[in-house]
């Protein structure tokens, strides 16, 4: 059985764990650069700090794992139905922002293109997972914002 949040369950908190990817170093780099930016949009756009956010590589798929980034307020509020919609839609056209910025991270930091980003909301139990499928060299597609700007703050549905 996995253990509630705020249980003692041996994950990292309020820091950001990066397993060694399959590609060494360069791998890492990007790791690290994914979860950076990742706990930063969380703490620009939320005002809020997840409990944890863990990235792993495995081939062509990175997956980022965020956990305890609702406020206890949307977390009573995810039990009601019509306010539970409200609030998935909420997080689904926030997580669009986070695309461009993560494009740019992995461009930047292992020189890859990102070809797909997709964002799973888990909110019953207070997580999300973004599932980015890198290709091999960059991407024309790569958006305006950079990561060194930090856009975050700007048009907040």
């Amino acid at each position: 059985m996995r253990p509630r949040f705020g249980q003692d369950s041996g994950e990292v908190r309020g820091e950001h764990e990066v397993t060694e990817g399959q590609d060494g170093p360069r791998s890492s780099q990007m790791e690290r650069r994914v979860a950076e930016l990742t706990r930063e949009f969380f703490q620009a756009k939320l005002r809020l700090t997840p409990q944890s956010v863990e990235v792993r590589t495995k081939a062509d798929l990175l997956v980022v794992s965020v956990r305890g980034f609702l406020a206890p307020a949307e977390r009573a509020m995810m039990d009601r139905p019509g306010t539970r919609s409200s609030m998935e839609e909420y997080y689904r056209r926030l997580f669009d922002q986070l695309e461009p910025l993560l494009r740019a991270g992995v461009r930047e930091a292992a020189g890859r293109s990102l070809l797909e980003f997709q964002a799973l909301l888990n909110p019953s139990e207070d997580e999300c997972l973004f599932l980015l499928t890198l290709g091999v060299g960059t991407s024309p597609r790569a958006g305006p914002h950079s990561p060194e700007r930090g856009n975050f703050g700007e048009g907040m549905p």
